[in-house]
């Protein structure tokens, strides 16, 4: 039905990392981590992938959850990023300049990252290509939405310009 497909509509996050969903003519497209899949309305809530591939079935809980059910059973919960997010960042006076970030330490991991603006929000990708939430917690301070899994993960994020520091590391945009 149109009217569940305009709602469900937007940007979801989760520890797993961050889902957009878009509409396409009859269809739902779900895009994550640089891949996406295809959706076709099933009833009671329920979409199923057009296609095979690693999703069983999606279900939509209003007003604002996503659940993901893969080929194995897993599950991921995502929670549509709305007005609090944005209010979050309006909050802060953040400068988050979008770009490749490079490490001045050889040695430091990960080497490099990306951040990217999707709509009102940032994204952070690491090497993995894995992309997650940037959460404000200050004027110059971030945290990521991400699971224990994540080198992001309860990491000290710092801003200061065209640099990013995480825990000690240092991270130059690329120009």
């Amino acid at each position: 039905p149109q009217e569940l497909k305009s709602k469900i509509e937007g940007l979801y996050a989760c520890q797993q990392g961050v889902f957009l969903v878009k509409l396409d003519n009859n269809t739902i497209d779900l895009y994550n981590n640089g891949g996406y899949a295809k959706f076709v309305y099933y009833g009671e809530n329920k979409f199923v992938p057009e296609d095979y591939n690693q999703y069983k079935e999606m279900k939509y809980y209003e007003p604002d959850k996503l659940v993901l059910i893969f080929n194995t059973n897993a599950k991921i919960t995502a929670e549509k990023i709305d007005v609090k997010m944005n209010l979050s960042f309006k909050k802060y006076n953040l400068i988050i300049s979008e770009g490749i970030y490079k490490s001045t330490d050889i040695y430091a991991y990960p080497s490099s990252f990306l951040i990217k603006k999707m709509g009102k929000f940032f994204l952070i990708e690491s090497d993995d290509s894995k992309e997650y939430l940037i959460i404000p917690v200050s004027n110059n301070e971030v945290k990521v939405l991400c699971s224990a899994n994540s080198l992001f993960y309860n990491k000290k994020i710092l801003l200061d310009k065209d640099k990013i520091f995480i825990d000690s590391n240092e991270y130059k945009l690329k120009k």
